[in-house]
């Protein structure tokens, strides 16, 4: 694991180190100063400038180190735990320098990834604040929701095959990410009910598993792909329900509508209880829907996690070869993938699977819609190309209220700062608009 500090100009820190404790942990074992612009590590008189936790000097270790799940004193923010790779506060940096494997048999394991709890807002430092949750939540008030106003959106033109458009049904409430995408308008929202199978788009949250008790989510089922929770259908950490809400909550006279109202989702759990998983569960799962999930109707998957990778490292190729290799087969099945940009404020070159070429990747705007989210990952102008630029999508990104698991949250509601984007479905299909989500990370619950 690695984090990197600015020092001058053009010279910077990077920090390593390894999990420890119950695995959750960080201990940083190694500082290192680098070229800023090469990140070849600088020499002083031909002598490397590396310092190193030394075992046998424990408190002088520990002074310049820190301990197991404790920052070092001169750096008081770098993270300290393996929580988000989409959050971006202190404790939920990940990096992984190994290279994937997507053979879950081979002793080299790949870049650990989880997502965040709900309920945090990035400032433009990356720091977390917790969200007050939204106490309208829990009683929505119709279409349009006053306690979530957005300007009326101006009129639109649709085009391609159409879902009809249905009331929004009293009782329920449009979150205003949802009005500013026209997935809701004055005219109503789409409906999927009554649609022939063939038509039904299923959507894949890889993410912490789908509450199936909620009452505002389609689940069309699931599969576990970490040891730790078989269940597919519990949410313990609530993550994977709020996506799921995002994505297809029902017009049912409760609650808020997703951008699909009623749209079916299908779990394919890879986090636990606390939100931790590796990316050789997300790969497990991406290539199951490349080969087993489209047979049953899933067409689209979202991520809403990643993990860090240095672009400068040796192991870069290999491991963005390793993980976007398992994305591009899904694409090849006909499966749109999207995935978080993250929430670092940093390039998303060094975040898989923001990085590969055949996913979409969803950054954030503000609650105006006219200007990026300061947490927001972003593509660098400098050496984008054509095809990069074209996969990158910006969307409504703070206080995104929708469903949560009632094991994280007795209403089954919660208004937090997970950061959500929506596009076009595939023009093929009769879903006229997908929900991509991208996640906060706090460190508690």
């Amino acid at each position: 694991m690695m984090r990197e500090q600015r020092s001058t100009a053009s010279a910077k820190i990077v920090w390593s180190g390894r999990s420890c404790g119950d695995g959750s942990k960080i201990q940083y074992t190694q500082m290192r100063a680098v070229d800023a612009a090469t990140g070849k590590t600088l020499r002083i008189q031909g002598t490397p400038c590396i310092t190193r936790f030394d075992p046998q000097r424990v408190t002088w270790s520990r002074q310049r180190f820190g301990k197991c799940g404790s920052a070092p004193l001169q750096v008081p923010a770098l993270p300290t735990r393996i929580c988000s790779a989409t959050g971006g506060n202190p404790g939920s940096f990940i990096s992984g320098p190994t290279p994937a494997n997507p053979n879950p048999a081979s002793p080299q394991q790949p870049p650990a990834a989880s997502p965040a709890p709900d309920g945090d807002q990035q400032d433009p430092n990356g720091s977390s604040t917790a969200a007050p949750d939204l106490q309208e939540a829990a009683s929505p008030s119709p279409l349009p929701d006053a306690a979530d106003a957005s300007p009326s959106p101006a009129p639109f033109t649709r085009s391609g095959l159409l879902l009809p458009r249905v009331p929004l049904s009293a009782g329920d409430s449009a979150p205003s990410g949802v009005q500013r995408i026209e997935a809701a308008t004055p005219d109503g929202v789409d409906n999927t009910e009554g649609l022939p199978v063939e038509q039904q788009v299923t959507v894949g949250v890889i993410d912490s598993g789908v509450d199936r008790t909620h009452p505002d989510i389609n689940y069309a089922g699931g599969q576990s792909f970490t040891a730790a929770d078989a269940n597919a259908d519990q949410d313990a950490y609530g993550h994977g329900t709020h996506v799921a809400g995002i994505i297809g909550a029902k017009n049912n006279g409760q609650g808020v509508v997703g951008v699909s109202p009623g749209a079916p989702v299908y779990s394919l759990k890879v986090l636990d209880g606390q939100g931790r998983g590796s990316m050789s569960g997300v790969i497990a799962a991406v290539s199951w829907v490349a080969t087993e999930g489209v047979k049953q109707g899933i067409r689209v998957i979202n991520l809403s996690l990643a993990t860090m990778v240095d672009p400068k490292s040796e192991e870069y190729a290999a491991t963005v070869d390793a993980v976007c290799g398992v994305f591009a087969q899904a694409e090849a099945a006909g499966v749109f993938v999207a995935v978080a940009a993250g929430n670092y404020g940093d390039a998303l070159r060094g975040y898989l699977p923001a990085a590969c070429p055949s996913v979409a990747a969803v950054t954030a705007v503000d609650e105006t819609g006219s200007a990026a989210a300061s947490f927001s990952n972003f593509l660098e102008v400098n050496g984008a190309t054509p095809e990069d630029q074209a996969r990158i999508i910006a969307a409504p990104g703070t206080k995104i209220r929708s469903t949560i698991s009632f094991a994280k949250d007795s209403t089954g509601y919660r208004g937090k700062g997970i950061t959500a984007g929506m596009r076009p479905g595939a023009p093929e299909q009769p879903l006229q608009w997908m929900a991509c989500v991208t996640a906060s990370c706090a460190d508690g619950n």
